[in-house]
């Protein structure tokens, strides 16, 4: 079976390259995809033609051997193309708030092997400050420079990525004479706010425009699903971690006593409130104390407020607090949420009433769902990031949710957690 693993990741060389520009997680999800299609065809030809014979829980265990020995091929290779300074060189063909926020996403993911070596301006206005804080450490060009013979040479082999705010011109001759002269073209149109994710472009021949088929509807069946999964893997962790929580009760107990839990109402689905539980990481009278904190220290206090209503030396948290926080144990009393169907396990951030109209005319979207315990904003920086970088990251989870996305988010929590990454 190792070789079935061995001779996909071959197959995938030549399809795709690893060195290709394609989101690693979305290119693995496709290819275990086709994979799952070989095991089910696997399973009925052992069924039909070889009989009750045929050992399906070897079959089955195998054909899993093989997937992960995929996934850990390819991460594997990965590694060492990243070790060896492999990249695609990309120039971005644009400088305004579409660009930026193209290069933030193209150097997300390591595994897409991209060095971002120059931008292209197309227009003589003035650039705004974060614009200009983005490209202070690469090259930015005119159009007439970009396109001078000298530059082409040297760049030939660069991929152009396409990345202006308004689309709605002719890009056709732009994208014509970057084609014939550089070794690839990407045109990223702003489409902020339309879920991408399992979203399919088709054409019509003979016409200049794209079909992009959405994927937004769930099955009253996959949403099941999701509900099962956080049923089981919350009583499942509840089993695994009891010894844990005795521990930690304890702890807080003997050291400044009740209450071993804090509950806070948080909105949750149907903008509806709901208690949320934690272990108590702060002293008792945390919230008088912030108070008076607030009162002697304004400006402190709005960064407090602009850091997601965090510090990162809190005086208020206790020793074992300090712990747990780090750790992220604070957070398992949310499981017993998850049973009583206040949460989920990958969701948005339970957020605040406070912190509604942060949220603007994206608060009904944020309603659709049960908030989670892990999520998007937590594998992505989480303390590090503002609160308009978890507002976004919560407004895109809700609009691509999917159980990969979900089991994805969880493997990158338990990263997240062991490195204690963005923890304050």
């Amino acid at each position: 079976m190792l070789i079935y693993a061995i001779l996909y990741v071959i197959f995938y060389q030549f399809k795709l390259g690893y060195a290709s520009s394609v989101y690693f997680l979305k290119e693995t999800r496709e290819a275990i995809g086709i994979l799952l299609y070989f095991v089910f065809l696997d399973v009925i030809f052992s069924v039909l033609f070889i009989g009750r014979d045929a050992r399906l829980y070897d079959l089955i265990l195998s054909w899993a051997i093989v997937i992960g020995t995929l996934v850990l091929f390819r991460i594997l290779y990965r590694q060492i193309l990243v070790a060896l300074g492999v990249r695609r060189p990309v120039v971005i063909y644009g400088t305004s708030a579409n660009a930026v926020a193209v290069t933030k996403t193209l150097l997300t993911d390591r595994f897409m092997l991209i060095k971002i070596i120059g931008y292209v301006a197309p227009d003589k206005k003035q650039l705004s400050a974060e614009v200009l804080n983005q490209l202070a450490t690469r090259r930015v060009m005119q159009v007439e420079e970009f396109f001078a013979r000298e530059n082409r040479e040297k760049l030939a082999n660069a991929t152009v990525y396409i990345a202006l705010d308004d689309n709605r011109g002719n890009l056709g001759p732009l994208v014509d004479r970057i084609s014939e002269n550089f070794d690839g073209c990407v045109v990223v149109p702003n489409l902020r706010g339309v879920p991408a994710d399992y979203s399919h472009i088709h054409h019509v021949m003979g016409r200049d425009f794209i079909f992009i088929h959405l994927s937004v509807a769930r099955t009253v069946f996959v949403r099941a699903m999701k509900r099962s999964l956080d049923v089981i893997l919350a009583a499942a962790a509840l089993i695994v971690f009891a010894p844990l929580l005795i521990i930690v009760a304890a702890l807080i107990w003997s050291g400044d006593g009740a209450p071993i839990i804090y509950s806070q109402e948080r909105i949750g689905r149907g903008i509806k409130p709901f208690k949320f539980y934690k272990f108590r990481s702060m002293v008792n009278n945390a919230d008088t104390i912030l108070a008076e904190w607030g009162e002697k220290n304004p400006d402190l206090y709005q960064a407090y407020v602009e850091n997601n209503f965090k510090l990162a030396k809190d005086p208020r948290v206790t020793g074992v607090g300090a712990w747990i926080r780090r750790s992220s144990i604070d957070e398992l009393p949310q499981l017993f949420n998850v049973l009583r169907g206040d949460m989920s396990i990958v969701g948005p951030r339970p957020i605040l009433e406070r912190e509604i109209d942060a949220y603007e005319g994206n608060l009904a979207l944020y309603g659709r769902m049960r908030p989670g315990i892990t999520g998007l904003w937590q594998v992505s920086g989480r303390s590090s990031t503002s609160f308009f970088d978890r507002a976004t990251y919560d407004e895109w989870y809700v609009r691509n949710w999917s159980i990969w996305l979900d089991i994805v988010i969880l493997f990158k929590t338990v990263r997240v957690v062991l490195m204690r990454n963005g923890a304050h």
